[in-house]
């Protein structure tokens, strides 16, 4: 468990590996509709989305291919608010009340085959909360009669109720030969100086494939903000948001007040809890949870890095394999100051293409404090504890709000953001690896000095290509933080931030 300019603890209460109650698993599938796999031997038509095909759809090079429908009514320009990136566009009403619209200057397909289909999408941000649609125009000229056209619209309706960036996306089908696809983004019946921001227009077309019910198909899959993720979990776009629950409990009853499976259930495992550590995991991904799994070492340090742990490692990967979906997995998370940070590096650097080589559908990660990292010692800096010439998926860092904490000197709610998220993503953007967050909570002080505190942290570790955020909504490791979500103000909290968060789509 990590700290916010504290000194990071690396105690931690590692569950026995107990399954979750057979009562909590039926009310999960009752609640949420657990996913039945299809019998040994069929095969599942998944989703693959082809090139990009918008251009400048992240308006990196300014309002380049972009307009809006009447200049004089709205007006459109590059700004710095971005959720990915370094820019995005912003449409301002002038005068009168009425709709405000961004336009591809050009139609950004212009000859859609008969039968295709496609999947169109945008991040919209209003700080005026307004509503409107993403929405594609399929305009067809009429053969014989150039002049005359025929449109058919498709479109995703979007209601901003807080301040923060939406994703909306909408598939469609193009049913007539000779057709061209316009793109708008609409915010409806705007005031003047009411604002929308918009970022990442994205369209591609898709294609079906068929992928074998057991193992994971190379291209992995589609979530539901309409985005893909590897074959090993990672999302191109967007964040899971999840937590751990308990002793490995259930995290049903946080699904229930969300309305909406959890993106990420964090475990923690003993060495000798595979056989458990694995059934938790199919159940996971039964509910479309990527399971995100951290394990103790059956053998000492020196001697994981010396291969005792070779055989070890292979079995877990081996069992891994024969799940049906993506699994996140780390060996001896937050490893400052339990040993000699050398032999910890050199475990991660065995032991990472075994468990890639082993399992394609498994993800290799490292959880770090995070706090060691970017404000303790040089040992545990990035440069000095991050494997070498080592394939690492995802990395994490466990990072906490300690306003209220009573050894805590904090005078207001830590800014993760700007604290750790700024400079770990660009560090993770350096090196090329996703991040997100595999740990964090704050306690019922923040709860209610700063109700929006967990949303804004979300919203922050999205727009900085964080991959998930995890809630450690579990006993707290010493007495310096309740993190539990025991509070009904606090579960209220968290059910609205996880309300809306991206899952794998079945």
């Amino acid at each position: 468990m990590g700290a916010s300019h504290e000194t990071a603890s690396s105690a931690r209460p590692w569950a026995g590996g107990r399954r979750a109650s057979s009562v909590a698993t039926v009310a999960a599938a009752l609640l949420l509709g657990a996913f039945t796999a299809p019998a040994s031997g069929e095969v599942r038509v998944r989703d693959a989305a082809g090139a990009e095909l918008v251009k400048n759809g992240s308006f990196e090079r300014g309002l380049r291919g972009w307009r809006t429908n009447d200049r004089r009514m709205t007006k459109l320009r590059q700004v710095r608010r971005a959720i990915k990136g370094k820019r995005a566009v912003r449409l301002r009403a002038v005068k009168g009340r009425r709709n405000i619209v961004l336009n591809d200057r050009k139609n950004t397909v212009r000859k859609a085959p008969k039968g295709a289909r496609y999947r169109l999408s945008a991040y919209v941000r209003s700080p005026d909360r307004l509503a409107g649609d993403l929405r594609v125009r399929v305009v067809r000229t009429v053969r014989g009669k150039p002049r005359r056209t025929r449109v058919s619209i498709h479109r995703a309706r979007y209601r901003l109720t807080h301040r923060h960036w939406v994703h909306v996306s909408l598939t469609f089908k193009v049913k007539r030969k000779r057709s061209a696809l316009d793109l708008n983004v609409v915010a409806w019946n705007a005031r003047p100086g009411q604002v929308l921001y918009v970022d990442q227009v994205s369209l591609r077309r898709l294609r079906s494939v068929r992928v074998p019910v057991r193992g994971v198909p190379e291209g992995g899959g589609t979530l539901t903000n309409g985005c893909h993720y590897s074959a090993r979990g990672v999302p191109e776009c967007g964040a899971y948001a999840g937590a751990a629950v308990g002793d490995n409990a259930s995290p049903a009853g946080h699904e229930s007040r969300a309305g909406q499976p959890l993106g990420v259930h964090r475990t923690f495992w003993k060495a000798d809890d595979v056989a458990a550590a694995v059934a938790t995991a199919r159940a996971d991904l039964a509910r479309r949870r990527v399971p995100w799994m951290s394990f103790k070492l059956p053998y000492s340090w020196t001697a994981m890095a010396a291969g005792a742990g070779d055989a070890w490692a292979r079995d877990i990967a081996a069992r891994l394999s024969k799940l049906d979906g993506p699994v996140w997995i780390a060996f001896h998370h937050e490893p400052e100051k339990d040993g000699a940070i050398a032999s910890w590096r050199a475990i991660q650097e065995r032991l990472s293409p075994i468990v890639r080589r082993t399992a394609s559908n498994v993800a290799f990660t490292i959880i770090l404090t995070g706090w060691n990292q970017l404000y303790g010692s040089a040992a545990y800096s990035l440069p000095a504890i991050w494997p070498r010439r080592t394939a690492v998926d995802v990395v994490g860092f466990d990072v906490y709000n300690r306003y209220g904490t009573p050894d805590s000197s904090q005078t207001k709610p830590a800014d993760l953001v700007s604290e750790y998220f700024d400079p770990l993503s660009a560090w993770a953007r350096s090196r090329g690896v996703a991040w997100g967050i595999a740990e964090t909570g704050y306690t019922d002080a923040t709860a209610a000095k700063d109700p929006t505190w967990l949303r804004r942290t979300y919203a922050g570790l999205v727009a900085r290509g964080g991959v998930a955020l995890a809630y450690f909504d579990s006993a707290p490791a010493s007495a310096t933080g309740d993190w539990l979500l025991d509070d009904a103000r606090k579960a209220r909290q968290f059910a609205d931030v996880v309300s809306g968060t991206p899952t794998m789509r079945r």
